[in-house]
């Protein structure tokens, strides 16, 4: 459970008065609420993020279910007897009542409100439609320039090039929130020495310290990963779909929470792959991948997995223009439409998506002579002669 001080994460989840006005979306009343509570800021903004993030509407509910359900609930949320909590009793005619799925009841059964629900919360609740690579450190952030390396030195300060960001004395929050906007990626060196390349549309948190027994980073977007080897302290890289635990090794995680499937490529060392159907330990040129209807272990050539973070696009084979163009649609998040008539011009080689989208059609409309025009949020591809190029 967390807790700071005499206050409990619960003690918020259940104060009617903060249900209300994350209901009605009052950001000015939660502020008002937040400064009524100074020494528990960091408990209501994780309570806030959770209760966006539940399915809560205005029912009628006979008092006698509310009261079974509460009680239901209670006993989940503590086996041990000796934990209290202050629970609000709701009005019989119109009560705020938390539906979360039947199918989500067995979830609670296992942990209600755990640390790893909290921080799959917190990712869901962060927005990739930015214009800049930040970081985010309770109410502080930082704006971070393209490709800057970002250093977390062993006290927690923030570092970019040579210039300091954050200060650990000014952040208040034990989380780290980085977030790299579509169409860009990042860098970042942990306090351990442990290195991480965030992909286009990537979330990801850490801790401003690691803990002295293990090193958790959590993730929903795609990241590659050189993890300095610390056998006292196993690396977790936990997403919803799967988690994996090294001591240390060099391997790809794309792990989108808006996919329905994904893959661990392992370039060095070993690694331990667990999802809800499998657990998997897998060899160099490994890789695990997983979809809805089940997953699979195969040997690869990594290269291809892992060089976006060298800002290239490799076409192992030769790849049609709509191939092409669907990649980069996914990767700057645009809509780009191609003429019915060009969409099966065939590629070969390597693409530089290390600019704009626009600096990568320009570069290969000078090799392949197509045009392109933007109208609204859609970007028109057309008029591209010859039969085969090699970029």
């Amino acid at each position: 459970m967390k807790k700071t001080g005499k206050y409990t994460i619960e003690d918020f989840i259940f104060n009617q008065e903060l249900v209300d006005l994350v209901k009605k979306g009052d950001q000015a009343g939660i502020d008002l609420f937040l400064s009524k509570f100074p020494d528990a800021k960091d408990l209501i903004s994780d309570a806030v993020v959770l209760l966006r993030n539940l399915k809560i509407k205005e029912d009628s509910v006979p008092e006698e279910q509310v009261e079974e359900d509460l009680l239901r609930l209670q006993a989940l949320l503590h086996k041990d007897k000796q934990r209290h909590i202050v629970w609000y009793k709701w009005s019989a005619a119109a009560v705020i009542f938390i539906l979360i799925s039947l199918s989500c009841l067995y979830y609670f059964s296992q942990s209600f409100w755990s640390e790893r629900d909290s921080m799959f919360a917190m990712l869901d609740s962060l927005d990739t439609h930015v214009e800049t690579v930040h970081i985010i450190a309770g109410d502080v952030k930082a704006e971070i320039g393209d490709n800057a390396m970002i250093r977390q030195t062993a006290v927690g300060d923030i570092v970019v090039g040579h210039n300091e960001k954050l200060k650990s004395d000014d952040i208040k929050s034990e989380v780290m929130q980085l977030v790299v906007p579509y169409g860009k990626h990042s860098k970042i060196r942990f306090s351990d020495g442990t290195v991480v390349w965030a992909n286009s549309g990537t979330k990801l948190i850490y801790p401003k310290q690691f803990e002295a027994d293990e090193r958790e980073i959590y993730l929903d977007g795609e990241i590659y990963l050189e993890v300095a080897k610390d056998e006292e302290r196993p690396f977790r890289v936990i997403s919803k779909k799967v988690s994996i635990e090294v001591l240390g090794t060099k391997f790809n995680v794309n792990a989108y929470n808006t996919k329905s499937d994904g893959s661990v490529v392992l370039v060095e060392g070993s690694v331990k792959v667990v999802s809800k159907k499998d657990e998997s330990l897998l060899k160099p040129n490994q890789g695990f991948f997983y979809e809805p209807i089940g997953s699979e272990v195969r040997d690869v050539d990594v290269y291809p997995y892992i060089c976006w973070k060298d800002g290239i696009m490799e076409l192992e084979e030769e790849e049609s223009l709509q191939n092409i163009l669907d990649v980069l649609s996914e990767y700057y998040h645009v809509s780009i439409k191609c003429d019915c008539d060009v969409s099966n011009e065939i590629y070969k080689g390597k693409i530089n998506i290390d600019g704009s989208l626009e600096e990568v059609l320009y570069n290969l409309s000078q090799s392949t002579a197509f045009t392109y025009t933007k109208k609204g949020d859609s970007i028109y591809i057309y008029h591209v002669n010859n039969n085969k190029h090699r970029l």
